[in-house]
Parts: structure tokens; sequence; C-alpha cells
């Protein structure tokens, strides 16, 4: 009996290897039963491959953005010279917010969340800040070493930034930067920083990613403290539906209102456009508190910084910085009248201090072009292209001032500009770059400049390098912005190895919503 079965198996195995067309029909078959359920019924294989595929392509690299899947560089060719190597670093900081469940509940246990997410949101900050630091102490120390010793030690520190460690050439401090001379000529200046950027701009810069601790490891997941069920017409929970037409608010911006504005229905005002631009309140206090930290300089310890804010809108990240205690002014520029009504009334909500926000109507690119390293340039010639005759308006116990009433000093230039509405997402998940950034204004038509009087994203970015001080300028970005391209318009600007460049990836509630660039 033995020999008969395995004379027959010997058999079957014949058969297959010389009928193919069998074989392969016999799979066919096989794979039709497996498809079977218990009561005989036949099961889709393909629509459960089809999901399959969807889940595993959901959670795949090829859903992931730049900032998400960009690796760490592991070496630096030697080819490449020391002075062409900008390390950009990548960031996370991971933050929470109840939008969901605000005001639905008085129960100790939402209490306790609340808690919870306020006290996260704070350590997650604080991380974040002290981590600048001890990554600026480090490049401090690699330039001690490459200025103070000799090649060997020199190459060791190469070595150091081939796995990670900041490495950075200071022979060529950026003209006169720490020369309190330097500022008495603006005419002078201008014309070497813009002969140096279009040197710079002939050579291209190795762009070196270093990942911080922060930015390595899986994401927090809150389902432990809220859980978000999604319900119609806009209800977060609390019952009330979406008043808007959907084509002007859509139900998904409705439900999220608190989570813009955790004050929301104390009267908080926002247009069309803000419904979908307004920075979370949970990611602009974040960003708020790193700001109030920004700077190398040990000499800024305890001094407070004014902030430009030179896309203020209905003011989401000005009301950040005007309630962060170590910031003493925010100054809010947008060139619509009623965005700034609705930001002054949004601040009233807030109980901000009308001496820690000043609100100026106007020209976010005139504004910039007339600060130099965070002073106002005080040429007559300037001031007189000022339109200083617009209308002073008083809203809601704030005031709405001209350009006139600029302040003699910033510290730091804060960027939220127009992404290009809701539609950025189509650029990809690496594809988008500051050259998609279009601002428009009147100062180049008035200068003989371009005809259409537009400004990219790019040339954003250097004038606002040459209006702050010390170069500290902060970007809130669409979270698929393209890296490489940051750091080489970043070069462009002016910055070099010794800066510190650092893209954030803001997440909330386990999901990644922004990037946040901070310059310095």
């Amino acid at each position: 009996m033995a020999k008969r079965k395995k004379a027959n198996a010997e058999a079957n195995d014949s058969n297959n290897k010389t009928n193919p067309a069998q074989e392969q029909k016999r799979r066919k078959l096989n794979s039709r039963r497996r498809t079977t359920n218990n009561n005989g019924e036949k099961v889709s294989a393909t629509t459960s491959t089809t999901k399959s595929n969807k889940k595993s392509s959901s959670s795949g690299p090829k859903n992931r953005m730049w900032i998400e899947q960009c690796k760490k560089t592991r070496k630096v060719s030697k080819n490449v010279s020391s002075d062409l190597i900008l390390e950009i670093l990548i960031s996370r900081v991971q933050l929470l917010d109840d939008h969901g469940a605000a005001g639905t509940t008085t129960d100790s246990e939402n209490v306790m969340n609340r808690e919870t997410i306020e006290k996260n949101n704070e350590e997650e900050s604080l991380a974040a800040v002290e981590a600048a630091k001890q990554h600026d102490s480090l490049q401090a120390a690699a330039v001690v070493v490459e200025e103070g010793e000799g090649e060997g030690e020199a190459a060791a520190a190469a070595e150091q930034m081939n796995q990670g460690a900041p490495v950075h050439d200071n022979d060529d401090d950026r003209d006169g930067e720490d020369d309190p001379t330097k500022h008495d000529n603006n005419g002078d200046e201008s014309t070497q920083q813009l002969q140096q950027q279009q040197e710079d701009e002939t050579r291209s810069p190795f762009i070196q990613v270093v990942r911080l601790t922060s930015a390595k490891g899986d994401r927090k997941h809150p389902c432990h403290l809220f859980s978000f069920p999604e319900r119609p017409n806009g209800d977060c929970g609390d019952g009330i539906v979406n008043p808007y037409p959907k084509d002007q608010v859509p139900d998904k911006y409705w439900a999220q209102r608190k989570r813009l504005f955790s004050k929301f229905e104390q009267g908080i005002e926002l247009d069309k456009e803000s419904w979908y631009s307004v920075t979370p309140e949970a990611i602009s206090k974040h960003i708020a508190k790193r700001v109030s930290c920004l700077g190398k300089n040990n000499d800024n310890v305890g001094t407070r910084k004014i902030v430009l804010d030179a896309f203020c809108g209905v003011g989401g990240n000005a009301l950040g910085f005007a309630l962060e205690k170590d910031i003493a002014l925010v100054v809010c520029v947008d060139v619509d009248l009623n965005k700034l009504k609705m930001a002054a009334k949004n601040a009233s909500v807030y109980d901000v201090d009308p001496d820690k926000i000043l609100f100026i109507q106007g020209d976010a690119i005139q504004v910039l072009t007339q600060y130099r390293n965070g002073r106002l340039i005080q040429q007559p010639s300037t001031k007189n292209d000022l339109p200083e005759k617009q209308p002073v308006v008083t809203c809601h116990g704030y005031t709405i001032h001209a350009l006139s009433a600029l302040p003699s000093s910033i510290d730091c230039v804060f960027l939220s500009p127009p992404w290009g509405g809701t539609e950025y997402l189509k650029s990809g998940n690496s594809g988008y770059e500051l050259s998609h950034i279009k601002v428009m204004t009147t100062t180049r038509i008035d200068k003989g400049g371009d005809e259409n009087g537009e400004y990219s994203g790019s040339e954003l970015l250097s004038l606002s390098a040459m209006a702050a001080k010390e170069e500290q300028v902060v970007c809130f970005l669409p979270r698929n912005i393209n890296g490489f391209d940051i750091g080489t318009c970043a070069w462009k600007a002016g910055y070099q190895r010794k800066n510190h460049i650092e893209l954030e990836q803001n997440i909330l509630n386990a999901k990644l919503k922004a990037v946040t660039v901070y310059l310095y």
C-alpha cells in the first residue's frame, strides 16, 4: 500500500511538472475554495486584497510626508568643502488637546484629562527648548575644537559631524554681525548682503540631515485620554451642529472650532479663509514658548522679546505670543483691516493686555524692508514712502495703527504666509516648496521692480533674515514641505553652518498637522 501511494505521488509530481497549465488551473480552484465561508457563500478575494492593500499603503512610506520619511545623513563626502555643508535638524513635538470634549462635561475624569493634557504640552515644549539649547552648546564646543586645535582634532570633530554631532566653521562670521557700527550705513549693508547672496547662489550647499532624539520612534497616541467619534453636521460632542452653509464652513472645520480657539463660544470671530488657515491653539502656545527662548547668545537669557507677526490674520498665533509671559510685545501686521478687527475682538475674548499687542495695518513686505538686524531704518527717503495718513481705528479696546507706529526694534520675525488655500496637498507628500508661496505687494511696483509686485516664499525668507535681530525667523509651513528646499532657500538667505536650522513636526493628537521651521 505504501509503495502504491508513493508511486501515485511521484506520478502526480511528474504530471504537474509536465503540465503547467493544469497546475495553474488547480491553483485557481484552490484559491476559490479558500474564499468560501462556512455557509458556502462566496467571499470576494479581490475585495479583501484591495482592503489589505489600502491598509498597508496608508501606513506605508508612500503615504508619509518628507519630514517623516527623511533619513539621517550618515556620511559627508570628503569632496564636499566644509563651508558648503548646511545642517538641518529634524525634531518632533507631540501635543494634545480635547477639542471634541471641551465644554461637554464637568466630571472629575474630564478635568483630570485636561490637566494631563496641559502637563503633557508644557513638558513637550520645555523638552524642545532644552534639546535646542543642548544642540547649540554642542555646536559651540565643535567650533572651539576647530578654531583652537590642530588638524587632527578638527578631523576628529568632522568625524563626529558625520555621526550626527554638529561641527561648524566659524572662520568668516557674517560681515559685521557683532559690530555695533555695522548698521550706521544701512545702504552699504544692504548692498553687501545682496552681493553675498548672489555669490552664494552660484554654489549649491550639501544639506546634512540630523534627526534629534524627539523625532525618533513612534508617535504617542492619546486614545487613553479621549476618543473623538465622528458625528454628523459638525457636532463635536456638545450637540451644536454647523449653522453655516457647507460651502462656507465645512462640517470638519466647525467640528474643530474649539481646537482653533478653546474660548470659541465666548465670541471668537473668523472669516471664511481663517477657518482653514488659523493655527490650532495648542500649537500656537508651543510656538510662542519656543520663540521666547530663541537665540544662542547667553546674554539674551531673561530678556523679553518683541515678535513681528507679519501675517497676523485673525490672531491665532498672535494671541499665543501675547499670552506668553516671556514675550514683551507682538506686532500684528496685516493688510486686511477686517481681519485685524477680528483679531482685536479675539484678543478681547482672551483678555490680552493692550500693552502687549500692537495692531498695524500694512503690507508685510513694506514692513520687513523697514528693518535691518532688528532695528528700524531711520532714513528720510524710506519714511516718506510709508503711508502715514492711514486711518487709526479703535476696536474692542485696541487701536489699529498705521505703519508710522512701528516699534524702533524687533527681535524675531514670525511668518505664517498663505499656503495657497486648501490645494497645497496637491503638491504631493514631498513636493511643497517655498516657491509655491506667493505674496502680493505694492512695494515692487513703487520701486520700479516686478510688474506683478509678487514675492516668493524664498524671497520672503531672505527679507525676514535681514530684518530680524540675529536672523531669528520662525516659519509655520505645510506638513508636506520639502526639507531640502528649506535648506537651499536658507542658504540663499545667508544662513550658514554656524546657524541653527530646525524643522519641527507639529503632532497634535497623534496626527501631523504642520511643520514649524526655526532659524537663528
